[in-house]
Formats: C-alpha cells, sequence, structure tokens
C-alpha cells in the first residue's frame, strides 16, 4: 500500500513518480534523496543519469561544468526535469580524457591547461581566492544557463573547508557534504549519509542488496546515499582509463542497483518519500 503524504504536503514529481513534498527535517517523516555525481563529464555518463531518474530511483544529480558534456547534462536536466547541483570541479583524474577550468586558475593547472589529477596537487598549489573564483564561475555558469542549483560538493573530496565555505555563502546554497566543525551552517543536516558507489573489491554485498538494507533501514528523517551512474559504451570505457575503481564496471553496477526491480515499492510499503534538494527551501 503507497504510503500517505503528510498533512500539508505538496504533490511534485521526483524519480518519476508523484510523490510529496514536504517540510524537510520533521521529525515523522521518512525521506530518501539519492544523488548521482558527474553530470555532464561524457555522454554515457549523462544517459545512464537519465535513464536512472527515469526508471529508476533517483532523485537528482550534480552537474560537472568544466566538463564536455556539460552543455548536454544541462539539457537533459531541462527536459526531464531533474533536480542538479553543482559538483565544484578542480581536478580531472584521468590519464586519456582531460579538462580545463573555466577560469584562468594559473595557480593550479597543470603546464597543457588541464586541471591537475589529484587533490593533493590542487591542495599544495591552488591559490585560495583563485580556487573560489572557479568554484563560484562554476555556479554562476549554471546559472546563466536558467538552473537555480539546490546543492553543491565537491568533486573527489573537499579541497579547502575554509574556501568551500566562503563560496556557499556567497551563493546561498548548502553543501550536501560535510565541511568539518564550524561549518554546519554549509552544510544539509541529513539523518544518514550512504555511498553506493564503493570499491566492489572490498564489499560484501552486491550493490542492489546494499541498497536494499538501507532502505530497509531507513528511520525517521532525511537520508542521502550518493552514487556514480553510467551506461555501458566503447566512450564511457575509452575516457575512464587508468586503474581506478571509479571506472566503467563502478558506474555500470551503480546504474544496475538503482533500476532494481521493487524498490520504488520497497520505498512506498516502508512509507519512504523519494525526494530532491530541489524540494527543501530554507
Amino acid at each position: 500500500m503507497a504510503a500517505r503524504p503528510p498533512a500539508g504536503a505538496t504533490i511534485v514529481t521526483v524519480a518519476g513518480r508523484k510523490t510529496a513534498s514536504p517540510c524537510f527535517w520533521r521529525a515523522d517523516v521518512k525521506q530518501l534523496i539519492i544523488n548521482s555525481d558527474d553530470f555532464g563529464m561524457c555522454h554515457s555518463v549523462n544517459e545512464g543519469i537519465v535513464r536512472g531518474f527515469r526508471e529508476g530511483i533517483l532523485t537528482q544529480a550534480s552537474l560537472m561544468v568544466p566538463c564536455p558534456w556539460f552543455e548536454e547534462a544541462v539539457a537533459l536536466a531541462r527536459e526531464h526535469g531533474i533536480p542538479v547541483g553543482v559538483h565544484l570541479t578542480a581536478t580531472c583524474e584521468w590519464d586519456r580524457y582531460r579538462w580545463r577550468p573555466i577560469t584562468t586558475a594559473r595557480s593550479f593547472t597543470c603546464e597543457d591547461g588541464t586541471l591537475p589529477r589529484s587533490i593533493a596537487e590542487v591542495a599544495d598549489r591552488a591559490a585560495p581566492a583563485e580556487l573560489e573564483e572557479e568554484y563560484v564561475a562554476q555556479i554562476e555558469l549554471v546559472r546563466s544557463r536558467g538552473i537555480e542549483p539546490c546543492h553543491v560538493d565537491v568533486h573527489m573530496t573537499v579541497i579547502d573547508p575554509e574556501v568551500t565555505a566562503r563560496v556557499i555563502r556567497r551563493c546561498g546554497i548548502r553543501s550536501r557534504r560535510p565541511l568539518g566543525p564550524g561549518y554546519e551552517d554549509c552544510v544539509f543536516p541529513f539523518t544518514s549519509r550512504g555511498h553506493l558507489t564503493n570499491d566492489p573489491r572490498g564489499q560484501d554485498l552486491d550493490k542492489t542488496q546494499w541498497l536494499r538494507d538501507y532502505i530497509e533501514g531507513i528511520a525517521e528523517g532525511v537520508h542521502f546515499v550518493v552514487c556514480h551512474l553510467a551506461l555501458s559504451s566503447s566512450e564511457l570505457r575509452a575516457v575512464s582509463s587508468t586503474d581506478s575503481p571509479w571506472a566503467e564496471d563502478y558506474r555500470v553496477s551503480d546504474l544496475d542497483a538503482i533500476l532494481a526491480p521493487g524498490l520504488r515499492e520497497l520505498c512506498d510499503e516502508r512509507g519512504i518519500q523519494l525526494a530532491s534538494l530541489k524540494d527543501y527551501r530554507g
């Protein structure tokens, strides 16, 4: 039996179905947000995110502004009504697939003008003011395309919490990723956070079972799961060419889990509303 929306809820379409959009952080409501990172990285990632949103239980995504397929991602977000945030990007981890910052960012770009492969390189070299301006420029480019981002986070991991906090306060968009003590006002206070994209070599459960167990364990509150979706393709194999667990197998198996039969029905049975951060105001 489908869960009844709480009193005062607004009905919106999330993850391809009608669902309630109540006040977040109510003590008596169970909500689940599922976010796919790297929207715009390549065409196969874009296709995977659209499929996860239309056919699975994906509820939102994070745009990578410097990537070559960003404009397609923007168009797809508009076409399908996908809520999106900004995946603040100062790194490019691949060997044969490279992207550049959208500002000059001279202090932390490589000799060929592309972004460094590792967080450590950026942390060692980036002038805080240049990193902040790059992040702000990425957010403003999304806004210039007629999209208001519903959240921010940082690609790979947070490089400089203080810079990230300044960007958040300057632009008025919260982070879905913790920044550490002293930055609580910058972060969405989720009840729990999960990460579907774990290294398959270290997982005891397959991803579908992990996701089902996570859903079954959800109590009242707002719960957040991050994943990385993509369709299997020669393009994806070519661009994710490094010896990295974040390559094709990781992303395709994430999509399989998000598309697994019965997950929407399981959410309904347990009174869980699929939601996005676009639903949150305040």
